[in-house]
């Protein structure tokens, strides 16, 4: 019974128990001599019909951890030189557990595990063993000419076609979704909205945020925010309008077609309010179908039909947020909005040169205007000529923003 109200009680889900246990593991590779000498057990020898199988400490009675312990623990594995910055985390997370189990407090850790953590120099810890950081990433300019070639005729995918690819292509590269967890959540969700009058729109991300372990899977609601591009206000699709049976429109288009916000309004148009946002068109049957399978990809297969030369790596998408954040000079209480990383994780992983900020909020606005500060700036500029420069009134008023 014990065991059972234990597993409900933490939700603990496969994947969340995995990463727990990987953590574990690597916490005795790297500082398995102390632990023995704190007579901790090894990975197989807890109760073999505990909730991870005797591979781990799965109750209170096995996990004997104390606050200097597990501090040591993450010192000795972090002073091993040989652990990167995503096995540390899992190591955090892992001692989170242990903090759970010994207090029955969730989403907190143990005082020393806070005080090592700020302590640690991240920037110089090892890369991963078989390193997937993506080298080919659409540069500013590229994304300028993507978002402002206008389909026409001649262009090589009917328009129902190409509205599928851009707004793969402006979510993965603009808005910076990761190319397989974060793009699934948006294939999954059939919430949208737009705002045609305010020139915005989203899709709420099935199952919130990607990337939160523990009792905080599922926590932070996060949503895909698209933003017009037109030059002035925004021009709308028309309640109605004919189209043939490649999906192109009979008439010329009156609308801006690499607009988003109209790319969804013609997504909702052909399929009701409830909308696959990456469908396929099907000339046989006149009709959206599945979702394409690979996102990313065909993001970047819609950048050279925009005649942008790649090819680009599938996982590019949030290198290529960094580097129009960086060009546009975004502070980091505006883009927060879109990626929701903690700065000094953004900074390692990311934007190199973003500037610090004591912004400390980790939510998505729902104001609109805070939500998609960053996204207009985006806008604005697609249609601007030279180097973005911020003025001095910009400037001030963002150093403000970043230290409320």
């Amino acid at each position: 019974m014990l065991r059972r109200e234990f597993r409900h009680g933490l939700n603990l889900t496969s994947a969340t128990a995995s990463a727990y246990r990987t953590g574990f593991n690597t916490c005795w590779k790297y500082a398995g001599s102390y632990m023995a000498r704190k007579g901790i057990l090894k990975p197989g020898e807890f109760d073999p019909i505990n909730v991870h199988g005797g591979k781990m400490w799965g109750s209170r009675k096995e996990c004997r951890l104390t606050d200097k312990m597990a501090g040591n623990i993450l010192e000795r594995v972090y002073e091993s030189g040989k652990v990167g910055i995503d096995q540390l985390k899992q190591v955090r997370h892992s001692l989170s557990y242990a903090y759970y189990l010994t207090t029955g407090v969730q989403g907190e850790n143990y005082p020393e595990v806070y005080a090592q953590w700020k302590s640690f120099d991240l920037s110089n810890l090892p890369g991963v063993r078989r390193p997937v950081k993506p080298t080919r990433i659409p540069t500013p300019a590229n994304l300028k000419q993507a978002f402002t070639t206008k389909w026409t005729r001649a262009h090589p995918q009917s328009l129902t076609m190409f509205v599928t690819g851009l707004l793969c292509a402006y979510d993965t590269h603009v808005f910076g979704l990761r190319p397989n967890v974060d793009t699934k959540k948006v294939k999954d969700s059939r919430i949208h909205f737009v705002n045609g009058n305010e020139g915005y729109g989203w899709t709420q991300m099935e199952g919130g945020r990607s990337k939160l372990h523990g009792p905080k899977r599922g926590t932070r609601r996060w949503r895909v925010i698209r933003i017009c591009v037109c030059k002035g206000t925004h021009v709308s699709v028309p309640d109605h309008f004919n189209m043939d049976a490649q999906g192109n429109p009979v008439n010329a288009p009156t609308w801006n077609t690499v607009c988003p916000v109209a790319a969804m309004e013609l997504m909702r148009y052909v399929q009701g309010d409830e909308f696959k946002p990456y469908a396929k068109w099907f000339a046989t049957t006149q009709h959206y179908g599945q979702n394409v399978g690979d996102v990313a990809s065909y993001a970047n297969f819609w950048l050279t039909t925009q005649g942008v030369p790649g090819p680009f790596d599938r996982s590019s998408g949030r290198k290529s947020l960094a580097r129009w954040l960086d060009h546009l000079h975004v502070p980091y209480s505006e883009h927060l909005h879109i990626h929701g990383d903690l700065q000094e994780v953004w900074r390692g992983h990311y934007q190199t040169k973003l500037l610090k900020s004591t912004y400390k909020s980790r939510e998505q606005s729902l104001d609109p205007d805070t939500v998609t500060a960053a996204l207009k700036r985006f806008a604005r500029w697609l249609h601007e000529n030279g180097q973005p420069q911020p003025s001095l009134k910009e400037k001030l008023a963002a150093t403000l923003k970043d230290l409320d």
